[in-house]
């Protein structure tokens, strides 16, 4: 048990009441019981440390407001404090054990030390580039804290913390941008691509819009060191100051789905950033032995059939 008082400090008082709900929603969990009144749990986790009640820990942080500063209040960090809570809580509801309340203690504590560490990463982060902080969230485990029966939402705030410095960080495009790249891709190839209803439909659309939606089709004629590694590209950009209609989104995804058809050929490559800052490729995976067949087996389009057999054969 405790000696002395803990500090605590004004600011500190909501992360009071705060701990002392989470106590009171795992302890009515383990005795199958309504979650203890605020007035209990309050004044429960006040005598556990070191306090006559709740009215006395909130007296004592004014004579403490001078020193605050505003930093972090952790209790399960030291095996004192948590031995004490634990046993004061064991004492005061009926049907708490000791070791039930000393492994709630611990659930905390695996929370609490996933809290702590986001607090860091935020204060650490607070002015990192978007390369540094892409490379720490690369390099990251947010869930290195947390164990199966500990498990907290909080382990995904840091990632949602590096996504947002990275976003912010990320400038956005004057337009709303569509590519298709057909460099290096053989003629007989850009000859069906060009000449296909899904293509032309797709192109024609995208050109109608508005100022601010561009389509570019890129037709190098330089060849790459391995020529027979070609690929048919595709790529949308939405992240742009310029707002994307449902309609050409629409329409993207019909190009895009249609497209990646062909994606068992090897020779198709897709990559979107689509109202984020975020790109991906667009990826398709066959439960069956033989996805190139499969694949062309659903294909029914006379063009189609025609373009899956040019991408096998070049």
């Amino acid at each position: 048990m405790i000696t002395s008082p803990v500090p605590v400090y004004p600011s500190q008082l909501d992360t009071i009441k705060s701990i002392a709900k989470d106590l009171a929603d795992l302890i009515g969990e383990e005795v199958g019981s309504k979650r203890l009144s605020a007035f209990k749990r309050n004044d429960y986790l006040a005598n556990a440390l070191g306090y006559k009640g709740y009215p006395d820990l909130v007296e004592s942080t004014k004579f403490r407001a001078l020193g605050d500063k505003n930093e972090t209040l952790s209790l399960f960090h030291g095996k004192g404090l948590s031995d004490s809570i634990a046993t004061t809580f064991a004492g005061s509801v009926p049907g708490l054990t000791p070791e039930a309340a000393a492994n709630i203690c611990k659930t905390l504590a695996a929370r609490e030390a996933a809290s702590v560490r986001l607090s860091e990463l935020k204060h650490v982060l607070g002015n990192v580039s978007r390369e540094e902080a892409e490379a720490v969230k690369a390099n990251s485990n947010f869930n290195m804290f947390l164990d199966d029966e500990s498990f907290n939402p909080i382990s995904y705030d840091g990632v949602r913390e590096l996504n947002r410095l990275v976003e912010q960080s990320t400038p956005k495009n004057d337009n709303v941008e569509f590519a298709v790249n057909l460099s290096g891709v053989p003629d007989g190839v850009k000859f069906l691509i060009s000449k296909h209803p899904v293509y032309v439909r797709f192109v024609k659309f995208i050109q109608s819009q508005d100022e601010g939606v561009k389509f570019t089709e890129i037709c190098s004629n330089k060849l790459r060191e391995d020529n027979r590694k070609w690929k048919i590209g595709a790529k949308a950009d939405t992240w742009s100051k310029v707002k994307v209609t449902p309609e050409v989104l629409s329409e993207w995804e019909r190009f895009s789905d249609w497209l990646n058809g062909f994606y068992p050929t090897g020779r198709v490559i897709i990559t979107q950033r689509i109202n984020t800052h975020r790109w991906v490729s667009m990826h398709t995976q066959y439960a069956v032995d033989d996805p190139v067949n499969y694949a062309r087996s659903r294909l029914s389009a006379s063009e189609d059939i025609e373009l899956f057999s040019y991408l096998l054969r070049e």
